[in-house]
């Protein structure tokens, strides 16, 4: 899988996308590793490695041209994520959903079909959150986060994997339209250090996604 990259490196071996982030290559057999370092990802201190050096933010691992697990390490509650990707080919345009998961039968970081995750005994009511976007433009159509789970890093989580599955795949650059909620807009504005010039301005406000919320993602 070939990644290009949008500016030079400010480390050897390392590539820059299109946010500024870093990402540093690594074979290991048919396993290729990304690491992504970034000053606006950076993991607080309980998340960082023994060594005391910079720490991924992003730990990606592909086989082949297969995206085989993306860990997020943006705190602890975003590090126990899993991820389910549902394509809908049918879907005009196409589009494609990361379906977050945290129930402990795959490890952290783990990318499974929706073939393999009916295998699992876990159930679309146990989600953490769910992220959709069209792959041929990088358009973000919406994101979700369960009521629950919301101000624990679930929406930037959310982001991040779907961002750097894009990136890894080669397509275009993510960026969001103007139509949202108004849950989406705030979402947005916590979200401007990194995300800062790939939003389109709010031009329609979409109705809450979860029945009974006044703000919703």
């Amino acid at each position: 899988m070939t990644r290009p990259s949008a500016g030079e490196p400010s480390v050897p071996g390392r590539l820059v996308d299109e946010i500024g982030a870093e990402w540093q290559r690594s074979v290991d057999g048919d396993v290729t590793r990304w690491r992504g370092y970034s000053s606006l990802w950076d993991p607080p201190e309980a998340m960082r490695d023994s060594g005391g050096g910079p720490t991924a933010a992003v730990v990606a691992e592909v086989v082949g041209e297969r995206v085989r697990s993306i860990l997020i390490r943006w705190n602890e509650r975003t590090a126990k994520l899993w991820w389910v990707e549902v394509p809908e080919t049918a879907a005009q345009p196409p589009a494609l959903n990361f379906v977050a998961y945290d129930v402990p039968v795959l490890a952290a970081g783990s990318i499974i079909d929706d073939t393999a995750f009916g295998s699992l005994g876990v159930t679309a009511q146990e989600q953490v959150g769910a992220y959709r976007w069209w792959p041929s433009t990088g358009e973000v159509h919406q994101m979700y986060v369960a009521p629950a789970e919301r101000r624990h890093g679930v929406g930037i989580a959310l982001g991040m994997v779907a961002w750097t599955y894009a990136w890894l795949r080669g397509w275009p650059a993510q960026f969001t339209g103007s139509y949202r909620t108004a849950q989406g807009e705030a979402f947005l504005e916590t979200a401007k250090p990194w995300w800062s010039g790939r939003t389109n301005p709010l031009t329609h406000l979409a109705p809450p996604m979860t029945p009974g919320d006044r703000l919703s993602p």
